[in-house]
């Protein structure tokens, strides 16, 4: 799935073991984007999450809504291994997603 399917969902970090925001977006770059520039409005203060640690694309914004809901509901350690699974250094991944056409 592209990143113009426009139904994905992101894992921001801070630090591995550290606070994570999981997330729903209908346009990835945008958001992020948004978020480094903290032009985004109606949220309070935020740490700074500068690693896009994970993300997914899903067919429908009910499916990924799912997943985020699913996300949310697993323990840490299954996330953390999700994130290691595909990501073992816990890089930032907002550069090949800016990048991307």
């Amino acid at each position: 799935m592209a990143p113009g399917d426009n139904h994905c969902i992101y894992i921001l970090a801070d630090r591995r073991g550290g606070t994570l925001i999981i997330g729903l977006t209908g346009n990835l770059s945008g958001y992020i984007t948004r978020y480094r520039q903290r032009t985004r409005t109606g949220f309070g203060p935020r740490p700074p999450m500068r690693r896009l640690v994970h993300h997914e694309f899903h067919p429908t914004r009910e499916a990924a809504a799912q997943r985020v809901e699913q996300l949310k509901s697993w323990d840490r350690s299954w996330i953390d291994k999700l994130i290691d699974d595909h990501n073992p250094g816990w890089t930032d991944l907002a550069a090949e997603v800016l990048a991307a056409p």
